[in-house]
């Protein structure tokens, strides 16, 4: 068998969503960086006309159907081609992409500026710290528990088994706190914002739902990520060597 016939291949369906999403996410990260508008945009064949919507809105919105549909074309290829490392990083670096034009276009709808940029990069940083110390520290408090329950089912229980199920346990619990976080300062800040008074508004009530179904989706997309990555590139496993 040749070279050319083992050579890995992406299929044109993914190279054409790959294309697109990546030219959306540009698109979206100059946007909310530069002060520059959109009439209207052409992707794919498809022609968005932007003049009289909310253009952060719209975009995220065909940001997140490009991301499906990336996704979705990916987990068509050929395994060979899933496996391919080149591929993957690929896939990352446009993924990643995607989230950050995604991020930057909620935080737009409030101010377009660098200065907005780096305040919604430091905002990432802080609240990934936040869950990794949220994380561990009840990973800590869990296992206890857990050997605790073991031990009173047996005499010998499970060290290794514990503390796997202890830091899925504070995967979890971390995970509801901080979407409960999510909704509850979502609830304020309509609150805040007097929705049900017209009159009075201190930030626009489709803002702040923008902003908070944002932050839920990217927040999310990195708690599932070893999931998604397991599922979409098909590493062998030890049974496959045999």
């Amino acid at each position: 068998m040749s070279n050319d016939q083992i050579q890995p291949e992406l299929s044109n369906g993914y190279r054409s969503s790959r294309r697109n999403l990546a030219l959306l996410a540009a698109v979206g990260l100059a946007w909310s960086v530069a002060q520059f508008e959109i009439g209207s945009l052409s992707i794919g064949g498809l022609t968005i006309d932007l003049s009289s919507a909310s253009i952060p809105i719209s975009l995220s919105v065909v940001l997140v159907y490009l991301i499906y549909r990336m996704i979705f074309e990916y987990s068509m290829q050929k395994i060979i081609v899933r496996r391919w490392r080149l591929a993957q990083l690929d896939f990352r670096i446009i993924y990643g992409l995607a989230r950050i034009s995604l991020v930057l276009l909620a935080a737009s709808t409030l101010y377009r500026s660098i200065f907005t940029m780096f305040m919604v990069v430091l905002g990432i940083f802080v609240f990934a710290m936040a869950h990794y110390v949220a994380t561990v520290s009840l990973t800590l408090l869990a296992m206890p528990f857990l050997l605790w329950i073991k031990a009173k089912k047996s005499n010998h229980p499970s060290v290794a088994m514990s503390a796997i199920e202890s830091v899925v346990v504070a995967e979890v619990i971390a995970a509801i706190i901080f979407t409960t976080a999510i909704a509850c300062t979502t609830f304020y800040l309509l609150q805040k914002s007097n929705l049900f008074d017209s009159n009075k508004h201190t930030i626009s009530t489709g803002s702040t739902i923008h902003i908070a179904l944002v932050t839920v989706v990217i927040y999310y997309s990195f708690l599932l990520r070893e999931k998604l990555e397991s599922w979409l590139f098909k590493e062998p496993s030890v049974f496959d060597e045999i």
